[in-house]
């Protein structure tokens, strides 16, 4: 059965206007910005960033496409394009400081929360919009990818423009065919940025097929998964040629080791206090039967068991790879909007929400738990601050200058495996064009004097 998404509810613009919505999402994009921001040179890149700046091309400046699409054959073929493209491209105009390629990211999660009220905006109403988008910029997890050299709130971004060109084909009366054409080529765009975009697709296609294969654009809308799906095809072979089986020694072994993380992360912290928001969003949905909610509803719920059958088969998801779960993240905030802003009293409530989120994702951000769902619990200790050195030493080297440097931890000097490059070549080689080791900073002086005479020869 067709439904109306864009035929607003009684009461649904909750008496926000045009211009109001507009001054409040500017302030929610900024904050998003600053609180992004923020972090992009908080620390040192680690393993899976180091690899990013290889495929863009860091050592060996400019990278054609050709050579990062080589580069990636050489040493991730499980990995796929778009977002080191679009990275070799961005470092030839900001540069290769871990700043200016953090900042990409950063924009792509500022985009991300714009069209996600965007689409919740269209879909349900502007006060649920601004509540959602507000929740997704200050979760805490989420916020980590906004500084991260890595695709996934470019994912993220794709994903929600996906979602919303298939809800106005599955909505709309009249739509073009511009509509059309970015509807084929944003699925492409997903698949391209990341392997398990495929589950986005397959989440909304099993949601189209339970709810709207009735609808008289029901197999034109398919066809178009298909469509998008056959731009992938070229770069198939390089996947399937690659090594899927990603299994880590602190994989889960039970699904409750991967539920309590994923309910502590995607509430903020709040998981005690946000349970009786999903009470009363069964009860909203089951009494206001509000039909783009119940959708969100069924995408999340195909999402999960899309995600959990490719992590089990492949031993793909571990408490370290929390990050796999994101693709969850912005139909779950939707949900938790919509509860929010449908209790009674819902602008009290809902200022009152809001404010206890931010106080609580404030301080589980400055947690190392936070830290060890994400994949770096242990990276970056003892890390010498190497984007200072880079800043104060720039223009400073000349031919054949090595930097002797010390560090609590000699993985700044390890090649990841698979890789020519370490963390250390990144900052000295690729910034400042010159050689260098770090030594531990624990050496005793007869160790010490034996390491530097074995690096002078």
């Amino acid at each position: 059965m067709k439904f109306e998404m864009f035929k607003e509810l009684p009461g649904s613009k909750n008496g926000i206007s045009n211009r109001a919505g507009l001054m409040l999402m500017t302030l929610i994009l900024l904050l998003a910005f600053a609180l992004g921001a923020n972090g992009l040179n908080a620390d040192v890149i680690w393993a899976d960033e180091l690899s990013s700046v290889t495929h863009m091309g860091a050592f060996n400046p400019p990278y054609t496409p050709m050579q990062v699409m080589e580069s990636i054959f050489k040493h991730a073929r499980d990995h796929v394009p778009l977002y080191y493209l679009l990275g070799a491209g961005w470092a030839q105009i900001a540069g290769w400081s871990q700043f200016a390629l953090r900042l990409m990211s950063c924009l792509f999660g500022v985009l991300m929360v714009a069209w996600l009220y965007r689409l919740a905006a269209d879909a349900v109403n502007r006060r649920t919009a601004l509540v959602a988008a507000f929740l997704m910029a200050t979760n805490a997890f989420v916020i980590i990818y906004f500084h991260e050299l890595r695709q996934y709130t470019l994912l993220l971004l794709l994903a929600i423009i996906h979602t919303w060109h298939y809800w106005r084909l599955a909505a709309v009366s009249h739509v073009s065919k511009p509509t059309w054409i970015l509807f084929v080529f944003s699925a492409a765009a997903v698949l391209y940025t990341h392997i398990l975009g495929f589950i986005v697709l397959a989440g909304l296609g099993a949601t189209h097929i339970f709810m709207e294969r009735h609808s008289h654009r029901s197999r034109a809308i398919i066809i178009g998964w298909g469509m998008g799906m056959l731009f992938f095809v070229p770069y198939l072979p390089t996947v399937l040629s690659g090594s899927l089986t990603w299994g880590e020694t602190d994989r889960a072994i039970a699904a409750s080791e991967l539920a309590e993380p994923f309910w502590l992360l995607l509430t903020n912290g709040l998981h005690v206090l946000a349970l009786p928001l999903v009470l009363n969003l069964a009860y909203v949905i089951r009494r206001k039967r509000h039909p783009i909610v119940s959708r969100q509803l069924l995408l999340v719920i195909f999402i999960g068991l899309a995600l959990g059958l490719v992590g089990w088969r492949f031993d793909l998801l571990a408490p370290s790879r929390m990050r796999y779960f994101l693709l969850l993240w912005f139909p779950c905030m939707i949900l938790f909007a919509y509860s929010v802003t449908s209790l009674p009293h819902s602008l009290k409530l809902s200022a009152l929400f809001m404010l206890i989120w931010c106080l609580s994702g404030f301080q589980f951000a400055r947690s190392e738990q936070i830290l060890g769902f994400a994949g770096y619990a242990a990276q970056g200790k003892g890390y010498p601050p190497l984007h200072r050195f880079t800043v104060l030493l720039q223009g400073q080297t000349g031919y054949r200058d090595h930097l002797l440097g010390f560090s609590e931890s000699l993985a700044l000097n390890e090649n990841r495996e698979g890789y020519d490059w370490s963390i250390a070549d990144y900052y000295l080689q690729a910034q400042l064009g010159i050689d260098g080791v770090f030594l531990h900073a624990s050496l005793k002086r007869y160790r010490l004097e034996q390491d530097v005479r074995g690096i002078l020869r």
